[in-house]
């Protein structure tokens, strides 16, 4: 009995499948090219904001309201800030490209992160362990202004933790 019903049932399937299967190449040709024309204008947008400086940090409860009282204080003022609210990036930006640009994170430190535009390329770097030594074990700001300001290149800036 298990069988008449499971044979029309597998027969369905594979009468799909062998309706799909010629259509196939041209989905997989169609999704390159979009993917192709999406990465073309990545790379116009990068350039676009070439020399920007960004700091993004995420909705975690843990750090959030840490990161908005005590680190957004110490960023030079042109940084741009870009709140990563669960999967939705919160900025001035266009979220598709900071979306893109937030999944080729190679640092896998975690958040929050430093990045700037430079020569057309993405740079980043995870601040998480300062952060976290800064909230947790009540440690002192300047290793991570220090990193700061050598990431975006700055001068020394007074320290706004005292």
């Amino acid at each position: 009995m298990k069988a008449l019903v499971i044979l029309p049932l597998l027969l369905i399937v594979l009468l799909g499948l062998l309706i799909l299967l010629p259509f196939l190449p041209f989905i997989y040709y169609r999704d390159k090219k979009s993917n192709a024309a999406f990465q073309k204008d990545y790379k116009l947008y990068l350039d676009g904001i070439e020399g920007h400086r960004m700091f993004c940090y995420n909705s975690r409860a843990n750090s959030k309201e840490f990161v908005e009282a005590n680190i957004l204080l110490m960023l030079p003022p042109e940084v741009n800030v870009i709140f990563l609210n669960g999967k939705t990036p919160e900025s001035t930006y266009d979220a598709k490209y900071i979306s893109a640009m937030l999944h080729t994170l190679k640092s896998k430190g975690g958040f929050p992160y430093l990045m700037k535009v430079s020569n057309g390329k993405l740079e980043h770097m995870s601040v998480n362990a300062q952060v976290y030594q800064m909230a947790y074990y009540k440690r002192d700001s300047p290793e991570l202004l220090s990193m700061i300001n050598g990431f975006y290149g700055q001068a020394h800036r007074a320290d706004l933790s005292e």
